[in-house]
């Protein structure tokens, strides 16, 4: 019985080339008849020693020249010579492989390590029996290694017709693996290794040699891993769009709540600006009410001691007015304004009086300037006063002033002055707030 999986196990290129090398070196070896003989016949009888004897010589000269049993990897080694075994066979037009076949040789080889003293069984345990299916496949492979290996190493001298022919077996046999066994993904994928070496080549040019590179059929595996090549690609475009978006969508975000905020600090900006405006709106708005109440009541005072005319004393010639502070003391004792003055109470008006106590139109221009004028200004006020009393009294008539002393007559000299001039009620208010 056979033993081991029918589904072979394929070599890679560089373990094919390596087995191959080993045992079919360049040099001649030399063949033991003598120790072939004895496993031969160990192995079968005459009549399958005349059956077998030149596929066991094949295999002899295989596992003598490299001792493959010997080898580290021993399970590779005899995976190669399952596809010479078989290949042998094949060469023989009365031989069949078959289980029979296969069994046979293991006995062989058990043998041959029997009398060489090798204890190992990893060869004959390694094995595996294939069958007509898995031979093509196989055989396809491995002769797509061979022809890869002749176009790149061999030298064809100047006969470039084998050489050209190397390269177009290697793409046959590519092609027929991949378009007959696309559900052995194994036997694929060592295929299309070969396809990219294939394609790294640097060809002749195509009058001298007629197959290219475009001429390799691309698989389904190929074909997948370019729809998912498309996909991953599509997915990663539409994540970087997503991430790309998602950022313009924060940044707007962002941008909108920053200029919110600036509108905010704007609008509170304005509205603290607005208000210290309103307060000093207020406050000036206050400061001019109240310059406007000081500037009306000083132009009401103002205009209270404006006189309408010169004041003429019948008792002296000179002539003058009444200071700003005599008249202003007036209106803010009697609280009354000119047009509501003391002697309009009276029943005659202030100018009358002042006219009565004028002279002609003559003396009246004389008064007429301004008694604060520069000249008026020069001389001072208390001398303009000290003038003006001194008049008053040198035309006052003489009146006995029997055991009064010197205040009091002035004091009564001043009374009378007052009485002349109609002043003696503000100044007897003027007394009494005092």
């Amino acid at each position: 019985m056979a033993t081991g999986s029918p589904k072979p196990s394929y070599l890679t290129y560089n373990d094919y080339e390596y087995f191959r090398k080993k045992f079919n070196p360049d040099w001649v070896t030399r063949f033991n008849t003598d120790v072939f003989n004895k496993v031969i016949n160990k192995t079968t009888d005459e009549k399958g020693k005349q059956k077998y004897d030149s596929i066991f010589r094949e295999i002899f000269r295989h596992i003598s020249n490299s001792n493959v049993f010997m080898f580290d990897d021993s399970a590779k080694a005899c995976n190669y010579i399952n596809y010479i075994l078989y290949k042998e066979v094949e060469k023989k037009s009365d031989v069949e492989y078959n289980v029979d076949t296969f069994s046979t040789t293991k006995k062989f080889m058990k043998e041959y390590k029997n009398e060489y003293g090798y204890k190992n069984y990893y060869c004959e345990t390694k094995m595996v029996y294939i069958n007509a299916d898995i031979y093509e496949k196989v055989k396809y492979l491995y002769d797509l290694y061979d022809k890869y290996y002749e176009y790149t190493k061999k030298n064809f001298g100047i006969n470039y017709d084998k050489k050209c022919n190397a390269l177009g077996y290697a793409i046959q046999y590519h092609n027929k693996i991949v378009d007959d066994y696309e559900e052995d993904s194994d036997l694929i994928n060592k295929s299309l290794v070969m396809k990219k070496l294939i394609e790294k080549l640097e060809l002749q040019p195509y009058d001298k040699c007629q197959y290219r590179k475009d001429q390799l059929h691309k698989s389904k595996i190929e074909i997948e891993k370019e729809k998912e090549k498309e996909r991953l690609e599509v997915e990663a475009k539409a994540r970087q769009q997503a991430a790309l978006l998602k950022a313009q969508v924060e940044e707007s975000g962002s941008k909108a709540i920053d200029e919110q905020e600036r509108r905010t600090d704007t609008q509170e900006q304005q509205q603290q600006e607005e208000r210290a405006h309103g307060y000093e709106a207020l406050q000036e708005h206050q400061i001019d009410s109240v310059t406007i109440d000081h500037s009306n009541e000083a132009e009401t005072r103002a205009a209270s001691v404006v006189y309408r005319g010169p004041v003429h004393n019948p008792l002296s010639r000179q002539y003058g007015r009444l200071s700003h502070d005599e008249l202003s003391i007036h209106n803010k004792v009697s609280g009354r304004y000119p047009e509501q003055g003391y002697y309009k109470e009276r029943g005659h008006s202030y100018d009358s009086q002042l006219e009565n106590k004028l002279g002609s139109a003559e003396e009246r221009n004389l008064i007429s300037g301004n008694p604060l004028s520069s000249a008026s200004e020069e001389r001072g006020f208390i001398h303009n006063v000290k003038d003006t009393l001194s008049g008053i009294i040198g035309d006052v008539d003489p009146i006995p002033v029997v055991g009064v002393s010197g205040g009091m007559g002035a004091l009564f000299l001043l009374f009378r002055v007052l009485e002349i001039l109609n002043l003696h009620p503000l100044y007897t208010i003027n007394l009494n707030k005092y």
